[in-house]
């Protein structure tokens, strides 16, 4: 017989006979002793289960690491392919000119050295002396060196145009290879991710499987307090009594836990109820306003119930869909608290705390920095898992570190 289970129900049975009316135990040591074996078969269970989806979800990060490479080569490959437009005009631009200065060069040269044509000997007979001829001479000169040169520059400017062509050719040929490699990458991290998948369902049905069975024997024992808190002739010491008892009994509650915690709240809002009836009508209540209660560990946790079943969107950072730490930043943001939209940004908040000292409310890190959540309490977290999953309750699994954000 467990020692955490057996001190759970005597301390049950303490609470129930401290000023109240005695109450015999719920179940029997046999039940008891049936419920920590199955219960520890989910554990098992559900760490196998965790182990899995810990290897699934690095697999899901390679996937959003490769889509982004694959990404931004393509806006890189798309402005490479428009400046090799830009390029081709240019160079046709070019062509077009050097084409339009040649013909103007072989122009004049075929009119002055053609035979038959005036050329020279125009020049020599209208010349009206030799100072006139050599005049007109280097006249003609120093234009044919400007024909020539303004040919060769456009000449190198058409080279150069060429050469940043080739140039980035040869880079769109390397990006093409770069794509075609991340791409096989991504198709083999796929196959994996779907393989590692068919393991993560299967070990989930065999954890269901044991979870639907545990949950009717776990609710055994909260049975008692239950009809207790549900009976309307229940007195406010019975109920309270029956809700320190559920305290107790949720150190050794593994499935049912949100049970307990509902139940605890209900007998509490009865218990509120009841007093207030027997109140006097004279009582003002008080009002909010600037002394409203700032933000706790539970104000935190109950906000982050409401996004229960909210898709993983990768990115995602509104109640549309949420990855993990745009849901930790939407949630605390709502707070006033700007904790930063990643978990590079998020693991350098607050302070640092150990796993044995976390609190609700607190982030916490699995895979280094891989993934974030928030702890609720029982060794659980709420957190947008990965693709395909919502936001989510479930067991850490590879915890790296917390950070306390509320002071």
């Amino acid at each position: 017989m467990n020692k955490k289970l057996i001190a759970v129900f005597m301390t049950m049975g303490i609470i129930m006979t401290s000023g109240v009316q005695a109450f015999a135990a719920p179940i029997t040591d046999a039940e008891k002793a049936e419920i920590k074996q199955e219960q520890q078969e989910f554990e098992k269970a559900e760490d196998k289960l965790n182990g899995l989806e810990a290897e699934l979800q690095e697999l899901d990060s390679q996937i959003g690491g490769l889509q982004d490479k694959l990404n931004e080569n393509k806006a890189t490959m798309n402005q490479k392919e428009k400046d090799i437009q830009t390029i081709k005009k240019d160079i046709d631009k070019a062509t077009q000119e050097l084409k339009e200065k040649q013909e103007i060069f072989d122009t004049r040269m075929r009119a002055i050295y053609k035979s038959g044509s005036p050329g020279y000997l125009e020049l020599i007979i209208k010349a009206e002396g030799m100072s006139d001829l050599f005049s007109k001479v280097k006249a003609i000169g120093k234009l044919m060196d400007l024909d020539k040169k303004i040919i060769e520059e456009l000449n190198d400017t058409k080279l150069e145009l060429d050469n940043k062509k080739q140039a980035l050719d040869s880079e769109v040929k390397s990006l093409n290879e770069l794509k075609i490699e991340n791409e096989k990458q991504l198709s083999e991290v796929n196959i994996k991710k779907q393989d590692q998948k068919k393991l993560v369902d299967k070990a989930k049905e065999e954890s269901d499987k044991i979870k639907v069975n545990l949950k009717e024997k776990e609710r055994k024992i909260i049975a008692f307090q239950k009809n207790i808190i549900t009976d309307s002739s229940s007195s406010s010491d019975d109920i309270k009594g029956a809700i320190a008892a559920l305290r107790e009994t949720r150190k050794t509650i593994v499935v049912i836990d949100e049970e307990v915690v509902d139940l605890i709240e209900k007998g509490k809002e009865i218990i509120k109820n009841k007093e207030a009836a027997a109140k006097t009508s004279s009582i003002v209540p008080s009002r909010g306003g600037s002394n409203a209660a700032p933000a706790s560990s539970n104000s935190i946790v109950n906000y982050a119930y409401n996004f229960m079943g909210v898709p993983y969107v990768y990115g995602g950072t509104k109640p549309s869909g949420f990855d993990c730490s745009g849901f930790t930043s939407y949630v605390y943001n709502a707070f006033g608290y700007g904790i930063g939209r990643t978990t590079y940004d998020q693991i350098g908040g607050g302070t640092p705390v150990s796993y044995n000292d976390l609190q609700p409310g607190d982030l916490v890190f699995t895979n280094g920095v891989g993934h974030v959540g928030i702890y609720v309490g029982g060794g659980q977290m709420i957190h947008a898992p990965r693709t395909g999953r919502n936001v989510e309750v479930g067991p850490i699994y590879g915890f790296s570190s917390a950070r306390r954000v509320l002071k």
